[in-house]
């Protein structure tokens, strides 16, 4: 008896350990035929494709701004 199953939307989340790093544009899948974009996390729950950014809050000369920020690839801890 065959177990064969077709999978469809199916994503593979893979972590990334606190003792590796991930490699600007190393990670390359190809379904079918057809190249897949991998997309990054630092939390392991967002996910976007890299480069990721986050806000943060700068002060300077006393007036506070919110600006968007490279996320250091370093930072990722999970890849979908």
């Amino acid at each position: 008896m065959s177990a064969e199953r077709s999978f469809s939307n199916l994503a593979l989340i893979i972590p990334i350990p606190a003792s590796g790093t991930y490699q600007n544009s190393s990670a390359t899948l190809k379904v079918g035929g057809v190249n897949v974009t991998p997309w990054f996390s630092v939390d392991g729950r967002t996910f976007a494709r890299a480069p990721l950014k986050r806000k943060v809050q700068v002060t300077k000369d006393g007036v506070t701004s919110t600006r968007e920020v490279v996320v250091p690839s370093d930072e990722y801890r999970a890849v979908r």
